[in-house]
């Protein structure tokens, strides 16, 4: 199973109660954990030439991620990210700008010629923040029906780091779109769709930009799929763990629906393996525990 993954890489920093710091970023988080699960991961991002990039690189070729495709900048320093969390394990986040994942470089045909199609590309929308990787995005999309047997965008609304254009783009060239139940008023935001209703807004996304499977993940409650091709809807378990933190949960959801969906598990197993692993992750402070 060949991945290709574009995004950011960065440091979780913490408050010193919950570890101090950890390697994070969503691209990252969702990389890491489906090399874990048995993927060959590329990643196209880039670090500073400091010491947390020189750590990143070592923690991205400790999860076995190839890093032929990271760019390594003089000029801008490793992305960081101060988190707190609340009672209730809800991060909140404080985000350097400006940073080497700002500008990620990376030539889409030598890419292509070392590869071929790959069985999936994972994008989101976060890392595009900046034109340049903006532009790199849009490299890796074209022709995207050609290269890819899946695109999987994980809608990662941060702060006020985005825009409709930059939405639609995604959604108009993914094949499997997911987003977080906190996420949905955005939409609304954008007069993308006027109802915040979360089976309605799934079924509205699939059919309005041809996307075949919409999820949508509940925190607690577990998460469901929409189903475009089939027209129906399938739901996940309630997960039963006590949470520390829910920094990356998203993030190995996706990695295990993937890796499981991309296998031809059917919809009720991959949406129960997703459930599984991110319940277990949300018990950690950090994205990727060490189990």
């Amino acid at each position: 199973m060949n991945v290709l993954v574009f995004g950011d890489i960065l440091w979780d920093l913490f408050p010193e109660s919950l570890g101090g710091r950890a390697i994070g970023g969503a691209a990252f988080n969702f990389a890491a954990h489906i090399a874990r699960l048995g993927a060959n991961v590329s990643f196209v991002t880039a670090v500073g030439d400091d010491d947390l990039g020189h750590e990143a690189l070592n923690k991205i070729h400790k999860y076995g991620i190839s890093s032929k495709y990271v760019s390594v900048h003089k000029e801008y320093t490793t992305g960081a990210c101060h988190v707190s969390v609340d009672e209730n394990g809800i991060p909140s986040y404080k985000l350097a700008e400006g940073v080497a994942f700002d500008y990620i470089l990376a030539n889409n045909a030598d890419i292509d010629a070392e590869q071929g199609i790959f069985d999936v590309l994972y994008i989101g929308t976060f890392s595009q923040r900046n034109d340049t990787s903006a532009m790199c995005a849009d490299l890796l999309l074209q022709n995207g029906d050609k290269r890819y047997k899946e695109i999987f965008c994980d809608i990662n609304f941060r702060g006020d780091f985005y825009n409709l254009p930059m939405v639609e783009k995604c959604l108009n060239n993914c094949t499997i779109l997911k987003v977080s139940r906190e996420e949905i008023d955005v939409f609304e935001e954008l007069g993308i769709c006027s109802s915040n209703n979360e089976e309605y807004l799934a079924k509205f996304l699939a059919e309005k930009y041809n996307i075949h499977l919409v999820i949508i993940t509940l925190n607690k409650d577990g998460a469901f799929i929409y189903d475009k091709d089939t027209d129906s809807y399938i739901f996940s378990h309630k997960p039963n763990s006590k949470v520390v933190s829910t920094v990356g949960a998203g993030d190995s959801f996706c990695a295990a629906f993937v890796y499981n969906y991309i296998k031809k598990q059917p919809a009720e197993i991959c949406l129960r393996e997703a459930v599984n692993l991110s319940s277990r992750v949300v018990s950690y402070a950090e994205a990727v525990p060490e189990f």
